[in-house]
């Protein structure tokens, strides 16, 4: 999988994984933006789909780059903007990159100077972004620290929201060799696809 930084990411994905001859797959940063309007997201996927030929696209909607995906989306504390996110996410053509954290709806951790610990973060001032992606186990949402730690960790883990349940459903539903997905921006502020998957014979 290769991670494409470029002015035209979306040729670069395509290009790179069209035809089998260089990369399995590849994903962009074009949705980890602040960006979260139904237009933008139409433009992102139906060129993604005029482009692509028979490459694959990842798709990801947070990394350790960036703010995470509750805070930089506001949708902090909003279960049904996060489960939407997440069904947004796992209904694409391609594969996922789903950020540990997500399942559990993190927000951003805030820190204050003296809950420092990271060297680095200390001489700045501020924590690097690396650290700030330390996540919590993926099923501890119920636990303290949210099952990362029975210690105070070096990161403040904010309230966790269970998510886990929607996606492991999600996933379920992307099992498919054939995909097809159609995308069309209504006459109102909803982005809309219709996902066909067509299963080889004999699957279920």
């Amino acid at each position: 999988m290769g991670e494409v930084g470029d002015d035209d990411a979306l040729g670069v994905m395509a290009e790179y994984s069209q035809g089998g001859k260089r990369l399995h797959m590849c994903y962009s940063f074009n949705l980890l933006t602040d960006k979260a309007d139904p237009s933008y997201l139409h433009e992102t996927l139906t060129e993604m789909e005029a482009r692509i030929g028979d490459g694959w696209p990842c798709w990801a909607l947070g990394n350790h780059d960036v703010t995470r995906l509750a805070t930089r989306w506001q949708a902090e504390g909003q279960l049904d903007k996060l489960r939407l996110y997440m069904v947004f996410l796992l209904t694409q053509r391609g594969s996922v990159c789903l950020y540990q954290g997500e399942e559990l709806g993190l927000p951003e951790a805030q820190l204050t100077f003296e809950q420092l610990v990271d060297p680095a973060g200390i001489t700045s001032g501020r924590p690097i972004k690396v650290v700030m992606a330390a996540a919590p186990r993926i099923h501890g949402a119920d636990a303290r620290h949210a099952g990362f730690s029975s210690a105070a960790p070096w990161l403040p883990v904010p309230e966790a929201m269970q998510v886990l349940r929607l996606i492991s459903r999600m996933m379920m539903l992307t099992r498919c060799s054939m995909l097809t997905v159609v995308f069309s921006l209504p006459p109102h502020p909803v982005c809309a696809g219709k996902r066909r998957c067509a299963l080889p014979p004999g699957a279920r």
